[in-house]
């Protein structure tokens, strides 16, 4: 018993001066996840030794633990990728951005603690950072779809039951912000294939939610006074096109056309830097005159094309 003691005492009396040349912090860029979305975090090491340290020549540099409030431990599917060797100057900091989303799965809310391990090999000693806290949240439901993945090209000979998943629009309520997030599940909702914020909602306002025939989803969502965020994303959570439109006269709604596509009908259109893909120009001038009866639909491939009403108009 006393040499364990004693043991932990040199441990301590070891440790706490190289915690005062070399700290290990864990980043987050946000405090607040939705179930299944992607968990990015940073570890950021600052080095007041005096040297120049090298990570990265193995994987073993770095280790990261989840904890749950009730300090259980969170399972790893796979290793973090942490590779590629990288140095921190003596009197700098170095943040090294690691996405935990494949390694670990947090299945439900809760509030969870994340810390890293960071080994210094040519000192042979390890140093831990303080336990970074975390709140994955649940979220509220506002509008659900079941629907079927589309079959590939190559495997459209294939006679076989197409994989059946859910859209699932949550609003995420903070203290300063509302946000609004597609999540995307099995049919019974018990897995979560990923959840991918969508826009910042303003409180008055529901957002709406329309299925093209390829089953991607379209929402167009209000995020500020007279402002809209029009995205789409397709049955993997892969953003296609995001676009922002303004209420003039009339109120942009989603509705599909004559051929089926989704359009954004009413409102205008007007370019705005978060633009995906990227407008071809900055200004911020909207693709309709008046903004009445005109829409734009999104092609097959991505691309956003004019509807029928818009082809109408430009005629005019």
């Amino acid at each position: 018993m006393r040499f364990c003691i004693l043991a932990g005492l040199l441990c301590l009396t070891f440790i706490a001066p190289l915690r005062s040349q070399v700290e290990v912090k864990v980043e987050s860029e946000q405090k607040h996840y939705l179930v299944g979305e992607p968990l990015r975090v940073g570890v950021k090491i600052v080095n007041r030794s005096g040297q120049t340290l090298t990570f990265g020549r193995s994987s073993e540099w770095l280790s990261i633990g989840i904890n749950s409030h009730q300090d259980l431990p969170v399972a790893r599917v796979r290793e973090v990728d942490a590779s590629g060797i990288f140095k921190v100057p003596s009197s700098k900091a170095v943040t090294r951005w690691l996405d935990l989303s494949s390694s670990y799965r947090i299945p439900r809310p809760g509030r969870y603690y994340v810390r890293a391990v960071v080994q210094i090999k040519q000192w042979g000693a390890k140093i831990s950072s303080p336990p970074m806290t975390l709140n994955v949240i649940e979220g509220a439901p506002l509008w659900k779809k079941t629907f079927g993945v589309p079959t590939e090209k190559s495997d459209q000979q294939v006679k076989r039951r197409p994989e059946a998943r859910k859209y699932i629009l949550k609003q995420m309520t903070l203290i300063d912000e509302i946000r609004l997030y597609l999540q995307i599940t099995t049919p019974s909702e018990e897995g979560v294939y990923t959840a991918i914020p969508v826009c910042e909602m303003v409180s008055f306002s529901e957002p709406e939610a329309v299925l093209d025939p390829n089953n991607r989803i379209h929402v167009l969502c209000q995020d500020g006074a007279r402002t809209f965020n029009y995205s789409v994303f397709k049955p993997s959570g892969e953003l296609v096109l995001r676009r922002t439109h303004r209420y003039t006269r009339t109120r942009p709604v989603l509705r599909k056309n004559e051929q089926g596509k989704v359009v954004v009908f009413g409102g205008e259109r007007v370019r705005a830097k978060d633009d995906y893909p990227p407008s071809k120009t900055s200004e911020n001038k909207g693709n309709t005159d008046d903004g009445e009866q005109k829409g734009a639909a999104v092609d097959d491939g991505g691309k956003e094309g004019a509807g029928d009403e818009g082809k109408k108009n430009r005629g005019r």
